[in-house]
């Protein structure tokens, strides 16, 4: 069933493409760049990467995502990419240094850092798949303060609704003892 399931739609909204677009710009890539794009899905962020160095010479981005439908999908979709200099790798992100074995000059990561329980360990395995002096940029909308308190029980009704509608349609009840990933905010702790 997950792997029926992609972020495509929500990845070709406007809004979230202009915010990972800046975050393109503010990790400064260019000429001559190893680039991994970490949990690229079905590329829509290695789209916008390409984007931002079309006129860019001798660099590559490797594309890693768990699911082999999204890699495929990518793939399909990127297929023209020219000089064939993005590359696609089926993975668990947590495995980066295994997966990737030439150093990277930056990771970009888009707003999956939320789906991994170990962040420090996955930090520890970007740093080791980074050449000195490396970047890394992501962003994620879940951290402390990221939704206003007037806010939360809108977002409260609507997690009921929804555990309401996976319960009656599909048979399936979230776990009371388990927090879900996402709902773990970051903090700057």
């Amino acid at each position: 069933m997950s792997e029926d399931y992609s972020f495509s739609k929500f990845s070709n909204n406007s809004f979230y493409q202009k915010q990972n677009a800046h975050l393109i710009d503010m990790a400064g890539i260019g000429s001559g760049q190893r680039i991994v794009d970490l949990a690229c899905g079905t590329g829509g962020v290695t789209k916008l990467i390409l984007e931002k160095l079309k006129d860019a010479r001798e660099f590559v981005i490797i594309g890693i995502d768990h699911s082999s439908v999204a890699i495929k999908l990518a793939m399909e979709d990127l297929k023209d990419a020219r000089d064939s200099a993005v590359h696609f790798v089926q993975s668990q992100i947590e495995h980066l240094s295994d997966s990737v074995k030439e150093s990277a000059d930056t990771v970009i990561f888009c707003n999956a850092i939320h789906y991994v329980p170990d962040k420090e360990a996955l930090l520890a395995e970007i740093s080791k798949s980074l050449k000195p002096g490396g970047k890394l940029a992501f962003n994620t909308s879940f951290f402390e303060g990221a939704h206003l308190d007037e806010t939360l029980l809108y977002y409260r009704k609507w997690m009921f609704k929804a555990s309401r509608i996976l319960r009656r349609e599909y048979g399936l009840s979230p776990s009371r003892t388990q927090k879900v990933e996402s709902r773990k905010h970051l903090t700057p702790e």
